[in-house]
């Protein structure tokens, strides 16, 4: 049996590792969605956080937390596979309303994150609700799709790790979500 020649060899392992990158980008892409998982996303802010240090640089980011509403209920009246669908029709919806430098992660169930680039607290509240205005244009045309809270936090409060900027917006995205049921049971009640 002949041995193959080092450029043989070279040219598989080659061919292995394309394959072998090709599997890690698969493994950390959301199934559903196709967009990445929260620990890309995590990796991302946290390198973020690396420039900002190492270059004493002076610019800011912001992130946003967001849960879709009434996924749940979705899946206990219509089935999983409703809900999976009111998933991948608002991660591509998401994605899509995005510029093209933000980075958009599913982080798990119905959870998704947004990463937002040269934005502090008071732009990226504007994005967020020019965001909100999207989704509500979109409303009819996505089944089972009955809105989102988006919270919101920006290294611009002082937040200088990407557990104390996930913790703001997940508080402030609970906040919106619970200023939701009430203007909801407002409506009801008149």
């Amino acid at each position: 049996m002949a041995t193959k020649s080092l450029e043989e060899q070279l040219e598989t392992a080659l061919r292995q590792n394309a394959e072998l990158r090709e599997l890690l980008k698969e493994a950390s892409m959301d199934f559903l969605t196709g967009l990445p998982e929260r620990r890309q996303f995590e990796h991302r802010v946290n390198e973020e956080f690396s420039h900002i240090k190492r270059h004493h640089a002076a610019h800011h980011f912001a992130i946003f937390v967001m849960d879709l509403n009434h996924l749940k209920a979705v899946n206990d009246t219509h089935g999983h596979i409703a809900g999976d669908h009111m998933i991948t029709e608002f991660g591509k919806l998401l994605k899509s309303l995005m510029r093209d430098y933000d980075m958009v992660a599913r982080c798990g169930g119905d959870e998704f994150m947004a990463f937002l680039p040269e934005e502090n607290k008071k732009s990226a509240l504007l994005a967020k609700e020019r965001l909100l205005a999207k989704f509500e244009e979109h409303r009819s045309s996505m089944m089972y799709f009955s809105g989102v809270a988006i919270g919101v936090a920006s290294t611009s409060d002082g937040l200088g790790t990407f557990e104390e900027l996930y913790n703001e917006a997940d508080k402030d995205m609970y906040l919106h979500k619970e200023a939701s049921r009430e203007v909801l049971l407002l409506k009801r009640r008149e």
